[in-house]
């Protein structure tokens, strides 16, 4: 900040201005991306075990005549099911604050 007999270009005065609010912007978009990066490796894993415990029940299923593509649909629901669960509990909970 300048001493009082010194002059500031308005630029610097609304960066002095806004720096703070930036910062914790700045900070805010930090701990979402962490968010989103935790959710999706969380997501993963959830899925990753679902299929490895459900591996014997898809080798039936395509025994007896399903195609990959619906076992690879059935993967899908299965994992998009707690996401979209999550999903609207956060939307509720986003609503609450």
């Amino acid at each position: 900040m300048p001493a009082d007999d010194e002059l500031e270009t308005s630029e610097a005065s609304l960066s002095h201005f806004i720096r703070l609010p930036r910062f914790t912007a700045a900070l805010f978009a930090a701990f979402a991306v962490v968010a989103i990066i935790l959710v999706a490796i969380g997501l993963s894993a959830v899925v990753s075990r679902s299929v490895t415990e459900r591996t014997r029940e898809m080798g039936i299923r395509l025994a007896l005549g399903a195609t990959p593509n619906s076992v690879r649909a059935l993967v899908v629901k299965d994992g998009l099911r707690p996401a979209l669960a999550g999903l609207a509990a956060g939307f509720v909970a986003a609503l609450g604050v």
